[in-house]
């Protein structure tokens, strides 16, 4: 469950630093373009990877060329901004909260 909730910012990361990306095939990364990252399912496929990375010059920079535009192309503020003009719209037609009640779903109060 620990791992659904967990973001794929790591990717974001290494687009930004011209890198390549390695992680391990879980959900959390579904939005990551295979073209653009190496993802793995256990110890023996980390090690594999990791060898080719580090002796395969070619695929790093095309990792990392895909990775990059995905970056780029798919999560610019242009694309996304019309979210944050939704969300201050919604707050402030519905004003201010008022209740503990108002921002936690029913039954997800640890007690």
């Amino acid at each position: 469950m620990f791992n659904k909730s967990k973001s794929h910012i790591k990717a974001y990361d290494a687009a930004m630093c011209n890198s390549a990306f390695l992680c391990t095939d879980w959900d959390t990364y579904a939005d990551v373009p295979n073209s653009g990252a190496i993802k793995v399912d256990g110890a023996y496929e980390w090690k594999e990877a990791l060898d080719a990375l580090v002796t395969d010059k070619a695929l790093r920079k095309r990792l990392c060329g895909e990775l990059h535009t995905w970056a780029i192309e798919e999560w610019n503020i242009d694309k996304h901004a019309q979210k944050w003009v939704n969300f201050y719209e919604k707050t402030i037609t519905e004003g201010p909260i008022t209740s503990f009640e108002d921002v936690v779903r029913s039954g997800s109060v640890a007690r």
